[in-house]
């Protein structure tokens, strides 16, 4: 009869404690090296880990975007707060870097000009309007026959 256990020597990762510990660390934005010191396992237990089992890896890479997601949010409700820094780091980010062949590596400093900080602000709720706006009609249209 076969047994329900592989034969061998367990993982150190598939300790469910360890697990946690990997996910809790991950989650509070540490890197993986980080994490892996943090619960006691090498970092090439840990990849070793992830290319055998897919939910490990899966389960990993929420972990780590969880702070990505909270600063994201972050930003988001300071733009909708009016804030013109947030403004401005996230349309040079997001729309004025895809016209530049090269990233920017410097930070974007605080605008100067409260009146190009606001044309800043404007241009981002126009486009934002032109693209709600677009995906409005198409769920419309798919809505109606």
């Amino acid at each position: 009869m076969p047994s329900e256990h592989k034969p061998g020597r367990p993982k150190v990762t598939d300790k469910s404690d360890v697990v946690s510990l990997l996910v809790s660390a991950l989650r509070d934005g540490m890197t993986v090296r980080q994490a892996c010191i943090q619960s006691g396992i090498s970092h090439e237990a840990y990849y070793r880990r992830c290319r055998d089992d897919a939910d490990f890896a899966d389960k990993m890479y929420l972990a780590q975007q969880t702070v990505m997601i909270a600063a994201r949010k972050n930003v988001i409700k300071a733009i909708k707060g009016g804030d013109l820094r947030a403004s401005q780091w996230w349309l040079e980010k997001h729309e004025f870097a895809k016209q530049h062949e090269e990233p920017q590596q410097t930070a974007v400093p605080a605008p100067t000009d409260p009146v190009k900080g606001q044309a800043l602000i404007d241009r981002f709720r126009a486009y934002e309007e032109e693209v709600l706006g677009l995906q409005r009609q198409n769920a419309q249209a798919t809505i109606e026959p």
